[in-house]
């Protein structure tokens, strides 16, 4: 999650604010000023309007925070390591860094966050109630309708998302009863994926079916049903990688013949003979047979220029960290998942003490290219 503003952390998940989410709640709290509270309230006085309307829009995502929190607290106790939650313009998306193991497990994920949001729907009715109750003005005082308003949204929030359409979390409740009862994770994938697509098509439909009836809202609707569309097949084509890449292991697919730099050597060298030449963007960095970590051209270049004859690789390189090595018995599938869990290009290839290999991005788009050529 490098892009977006890092907002805070709770339970060891990072929040982080995608920057498209500031389109998303202009057009819900001028939708909440604008029309639902003057029309709920037609006594408010616009000040009023305004006011309400922003703080209901930031309860809101607040609401749709913890719902998404509910999903990752849920995966992170059964073991799928959930690092950061991203609200974005279309809600939230946790980061998600391998797929649930079990039907039970991807369930239980798929279901906390409705009932997150049922829970929410109850306090926010409860709370409108008592201050019905008490505050002055009754249902009709401005903080009782901010609370109406939560408990009928996180309402809508539980009821939208157990729709059986993947990838709304009823669609992964619906993969999860299939998976179950077929015991197969790609079938269960592909029907709730269709079903997702069915959907999404009909969300487009209507929305220009509104916009042909002059209503220009619908187009909202089109664009959510596009990303609903695009979710719902990607999904099912992650789940196509991981079955291909499951059968290969990561032998199979590394750069055997490794070219490695002398820690000696100076970067003026180094850059001559080794990225010039090679032209890739990182190699490691050996001395005496034994590697002592890895130089990229993003280290390369924090050294100033006239520095390069005099500086020697063993003194910038970047150390090895036990997340930069996998063994070669491991199977592919565990190299996307580390590539995608920690954000990095290439990992070294170590049997035992030993080098025996690089593995990158690159060589595993290649290795599915020729599986998929072949129909694998």
């Amino acid at each position: 999650m490098k892009d977006g503003i890092r907002l805070f952390k709770i339970f060891g998940i990072e929040i982080t604010l995608d920057f498209s989410w500031f389109i998303i709640f202009f057009l819900v709290t001028w939708n909440l000023a604008s029309g639902y509270f003057p029309f709920m309230y037609p006594f408010f006085g616009k000040g009023t309007n305004w006011i309400i309307g922003t703080f209901s829009s930031l309860l809101l995502f607040a609401t749709v925070l913890l719902h998404e929190l509910s999903h990752s607290v849920v995966a992170n106790m059964n073991g799928l390591n959930i690092k950061g939650i991203k609200l974005f313009v279309f809600g939230g998306v946790a980061q998600l860094s391998q797929e649930p193991q079990t039907a039970r497990v991807e369930f239980d994920i798929a279901i906390a966050g409705p009932i997150c949001s049922f829970i929410l729907h109850f306090i926010f009715k409860w709370l409108a109630f008592v201050l019905a109750s008490v505050m002055p003005m009754g249902i009709h005082n401005p903080i009782t309708a901010v609370c109406s308003y939560l408990a009928m949204i996180n309402m809508l929030l539980g009821v939208i998302n157990l729709i059986p359409a993947y990838p709304l979390d009823g669609g992964r409740v619906l993969r999860a009863f299939i998976w179950s009862r077929t015991n197969n994770l790609r079938t269960a994938t592909s029907v709730a994926s269709m079903v997702g697509k069915v959907f999404a098509v009909f969300i487009i439909f209507e929305g220009f079916m509104e916009v042909m009836h002059g209503d220009a809202s619908g187009l909202w609707y089109v664009f959510i049903g596009m990303f609903l569309f695009w979710a719902a097949k990607s999904g099912y084509e992650q789940i196509l990688v991981r079955d291909l890449l499951n059968a290969a292991y990561v032998r199979n697919v590394m750069s055997s013949n490794v070219i490695a730099i002398d820690a000696n050597t100076t970067l003026d060298e180094a850059v001559e003979s080794y990225f010039l030449k090679y032209h890739h963007s990182s190699f490691p960095v050996c001395n005496g047979g034994d590697v002592k970590g890895m130089l990229g051209i993003s280290r390369v270049k924090e050294i100033s220029r006239d520095k390069w004859m005099s500086t020697k690789v063993i003194e910038c390189m970047e150390k090895i960290q036990k997340i930069n090595i996998i063994s070669p018995y491991e199977k592919t599938v565990n190299i996307l998942n580390r590539f995608v869990e920690n954000e990095l290009d290439h990992l070294l290839v170590m049997d035992g003490e030993k080098l025996v290999g690089i593995v990158t991005r690159v060589d595993i788009m290649k290795l599915l290219k020729v599986k998929m050529d072949l129909g694998k």
